[in-house]
């Protein structure tokens, strides 16, 4: 459990880009579920990404350019259903953009495996999830304050729903999108 945070956050946001993530309208974690390890804290890749506490049981995960930049930050909850773990990612709004129905944050879901020292992350290898039996879903209108409108399809599962699916189809989730290592506290 020692780097899977740093895949975690990584493949989220990798995932939410290249539409592979399981997106969803509700959290996956709650405060049973969610775990924090204060070991997954430190510096990852080289330097290239940062895991640091942030509020309750949440890590801020900081991505950085090869000039130390920063190019995105997230938060993430790390969630554990039974024997398995999954990264929920919390895509906000932002001030320039107003979302129909309104949401002030999404969440992008993806599972992950560790091995040793190595993370693995995992996301379904297309948005297929969408039309399964169990996938209740919404469409959910973006628009940005310079007139720009995306239109995306979203699980829209409870969050004792979203558990029951995500553990359902974890095998399904099968789309190995990276590994990563930690280098440094």
């Amino acid at each position: 459990m020692r780097n899977s945070l740093t895949g975690v956050l990584a493949v989220a946001l990798f995932c939410v880009i290249h539409g592979c993530a399981a997106a969803s309208f509700h959290s996956l974690w709650t405060d049973q579920n969610v775990v924090f390890d204060e070991k997954l804290v430190g510096v990852y890749d080289d330097g290239q990404h940062v895991v640091e506490k942030g509020p309750g049981k949440s890590y801020i995960f900081t991505s950085k350019d090869e000039k130390g930049n920063v190019t995105s930050t997230a938060t993430v909850h790390l969630v554990k259903l039974g024997d398995l773990l999954f990264s929920d990612m919390e895509v906000p709004a932002g001030e320039d953009v107003t979302r129909e129905p309104a949401a002030k944050v999404l969440h992008a879901i993806d599972r992950i495996e560790i091995d040793g020292g190595t993370v693995r992350a995992f996301c379904f290898p297309d948005s297929k999830y969408l039309e399964f039996a169990d996938a209740k879903t919404v469409t959910v209108t973006t628009t940005s304050k310079d007139g720009a409108v995306a239109t995306d399809k979203l699980l829209s599962l409870s969050t004792k729903e979203m558990e029951a699916f995500v553990v359902g189809h974890a095998k399904e989730m099968s789309k190995k999108t990276m590994e990563m290592k930690r280098v440094a506290k």
